[in-house]
């Protein structure tokens, strides 16, 4: 049987929240989505930071899938587990988009 190759891609999401004083810190954020994370899902990496428009995070994850579509099904999983947290009651995932780590290099 033939390995699958696996590449590593960056997928960007953005977490905004439904209302009026739903705040969180980035690194609150990060440490939900950590410990919702599974085995299986392949996660390497998770970094966080305000949005630029000030209506939420903007959310950096690196995990290792075959296709760009592939880590787009664990991510959403990722975050909407995350967004069902106490912490993040209030939020909810607007948008994700894979870009694969290779592309990113010069």
């Amino acid at each position: 049987m033939l390995a699958r190759l696996i590449g590593r891609y960056a997928v960007l999401v953005r977490l905004a929240p439904t209302g009026p004083g739903a705040t969180v810190t980035p690194a609150t954020a990060v440490d939900i989505i950590w410990a919702g994370a599974t085995a299986a899902e392949c996660l390497d990496h998770v970094r966080a930071r305000p949005a630029a428009d000030a209506h939420g995070l903007d959310i950096v994850l690196i995990l290792r899938a075959a296709t760009g579509s592939e880590a787009l099904e664990p991510t959403r999983a990722l975050c909407g587990r995350a967004v069902h947290a106490p912490l993040l009651d209030g939020w909810s995932l607007r948008h994700t988009d894979a870009i694969a780590i290779a592309d990113l290099m010069p």
